[in-house]
């Protein structure tokens, strides 16, 4: 099924879990905010949403702003975020209990050496949080049908 985020073409309640990886990067702060909504929307209650985004201060995101800054369109206008700033989205959403984790340490090279020590360099890294963290997750619970924002559909 083809939808946009903002709108899901879905009726209330109609999944246990709502899932975007790299979704939320590409939409402006209003979009974000119906984003948000439509996800927790989608969601049965009790149900959970998941989002994945890259971190607003790893090396990935770093990688992908030169390349909006030196034109390309597809990143000139990318805004990555913080842990912080997914879980106030999915509260202010109406979201139920949030969490978040930062993750995925490993540089945005393709060398042999960062692949063979991969295991090592996550184990070690850990421990940073955001420093460094390529990708950070949220875990949204959907809230009942009778706590939800209105809905336009």
């Amino acid at each position: 099924v083809e939808g946009d985020v903002t709108s899901l073409p879905f009726g209330d309640g109609a999944f246990e879990l709502a899932l975007a990886i790299t979704v939320l990067c590409f939409l402006d702060r209003a979009q974000r905010q119906a984003a948000a909504r439509e996800l927790l929307r989608v969601t049965r209650p009790g149900g959970r949403v998941v989002v994945g985004e890259l971190a607003r201060y790893s090396l990935w995101a770093a990688e992908r702003r030169v390349k909006g800054w030196r034109g390309s369109p597809v990143w000139s206008a990318v805004r990555f975020s913080t842990a912080r700033e997914l879980e106030r989205l999915f509260l202010s959403a109406g979201a139920g209990a949030v969490t978040s984790r930062y993750g995925l340490y490993l540089p945005p090279v393709d060398r042999p050496l960062v692949v063979r020590h991969a295991d090592g360099i996550e184990r070690a890294c850990r421990a940073l949080g955001p420093v460094g963290a390529a990708f950070v997750a949220i875990r949204a619970e959907a809230p009942p049908i009778d706590m939800r924002h209105t809905s336009t559909h």
